[in-house]
C-alpha cells in the first residue's frame, strides 16, 4: 500500500527477452502497479495485460521521464483485472492441465 509502483527490471541480455520473473505474477495478482524495465515477453505480458508501464532495459532516461509522467498523473498508476484474472487462469486452469499432460505421457499419471 505504500508504493505507488513496483519496479521489475531486468538488464538488456538476449536470454531475459524469454524470461518473466515470478514477482511480475506477484504483483499483478496484488493489482498492484508495475514499472517494467524489461524487454520480450515479459514486457509483452504487462503491456497486454494492462498491468503497468514498460520501458526499455539500459535506458535510465526513459524511466526517468516515465516517472515523472506517473507523478503527473497518477491516473495512469491504476491497472486492470486481467492482470490478476490471467494468473489465475494460468495457475488454476492451464498449468494443472499441462502437469496432468505431462505426467500421463511419461506414465506417471
Amino acid at each position: 500500500n505504500w508504493a505507488d509502483t513496483a519496479l521489475v527490471h531486468l538488464t538488456n541480455w538476449e536470454p531475459l527477452k524469454r524470461a518473466i520473473p515470478s514477482k511480475t505474477y506477484e504483483l499483478m495478482t496484488s493489482g498492484i502497479h508495475i514499472t517494467g524495465v524489461v524487454d520480450g515477453e515479459a514486457a509483452d505480458l504487462i503491456a497486454k495485460l494492462d498491468a503497468g508501464h514498460v520501458v526499455a532495459p539500459e535506458d535510465p532516461a526513459a524511466l526517468a521521464s516515465l516517472w515523472v509522467e506517473l507523478s503527473q498523473h497518477r491516473d495512469q498508476l491504476a491497472v486492470s483485472r486481467a492482470g490478476k484474472e490471467w494468473v489465475e487462469h494460468q495457475r488454476n486452469q492451464k498449468v494443472p492441465r499441462a502437469l496432468f499432460s505431462f505426467l500421463s505421457k511419461i506414465g506417471l499419471r
